[in-house]
């Protein structure tokens, strides 16, 4: 059985992993993200995030059908790349390319019908765990999957996409668990739910285990209300920065207490 879920944590909801990993580090952070001062961040997006999300987007493509080339090249043109941004993205398009074939026999061979495969599907999650609307503004938690599929087997399959450095499954633990909890809401009658991350710099398709749904509804669900008490802690006093190693990517650096320059002396 799931603890009680407080007010505080409700009334900041629907919270997402990267949500409350926010709450969690920076507690001025989340106030300026989505608290009372609520802004948009300052700093301009990356090299590394722009390539990301155009790795992404020509991997949704081809995944719906659309020829590797046409969806490399609608990526490209889509999001303005720059030169070199559009040669790194052509770096990865032999892995995109091995990807989808891989999946197109995994569907055969899983008896995946066209209707039960899910590309950047919404899933939002009340707090008692039944599918919400994405928006539902009462929901408790949300996600979205980057690739996922319902097998004959009435097992749900969801794969996460990363283009940057190949980590360590552990990184990715409470993001895979959030999967199945979502999996589970929209499909209560699934039998158990696999993740696995997709490297696409490297090629690696890692498996986790499949977890059934019992353990889904016994042991994740119940984690995950644990998860957001612990994490909302710092939404009971005023916001106040937090110093660290995610201050360096942190959008609103520049108006943050910590790092704000005094001013000059006449």
């Amino acid at each position: 059985m799931s603890p009680e879920i407080p007010e505080h944590v409700l009334k900041n909801g629907p919270w997402s992993v990267s949500k409350a990993g926010v709450i969690q580090k920076c507690a001025l952070q989340f106030d300026f993200k989505y608290g009372a001062q609520k802004q948009p961040e300052i700093t301009l997006a990356t090299f590394d995030s722009r390539l990301g999300t155009a790795v992404h987007r020509a991997l949704e493509l081809a995944l719906s059908g659309v020829k590797t080339k046409e969806a490399f090249m609608f990526a490209r043109d889509h999001l303005e790349l720059t030169t070199n941004e559009n040669e790194q993205l052509q770096s990865f398009y032999s892995q995109v390319e091995a990807f989808v074939a891989r999946m197109a026999a995994f569907k055969l061979r899983h008896g995946v019908k066209p209707q039960n495969v899910f590309l950047e599907h919404k899933i939002g999650v009340a707090p008692d765990f039944k599918h919400v609307p994405f928006f539902e503004k009462t929901g408790l938690f949300r996600g979205v999957v980057d690739f996922a599929m319902l097998t004959a087997n009435n097992d749900m399959v969801v794969i996460d996409h990363k283009s940057g450095k190949q980590k360590d499954m552990k990184e990715y633990e409470d993001q895979c668990k959030a999967y199945c909890i979502l999996s589970l809401a929209l499909f209560p009658g699934i039998k158990g739910v696999q993740t696995a991350i997709n490297f696409v710099q490297t090629d690696q398709l890692i498996w986790n285990p499949r977890v059934p749904a019992e353990v889904i509804r016994n042991e994740y669900q119940p984690w995950l209300v644990k998860y957001l008490i612990e994490s909302c802690d710092k939404l009971l006093t005023p916001p106040e920065p937090t110093e660290g190693w995610y201050c360096s990517w942190c959008g609103y650096k520049p108006i943050c207490p910590k790092f704000a320059k005094p001013p000059t002396a006449a």
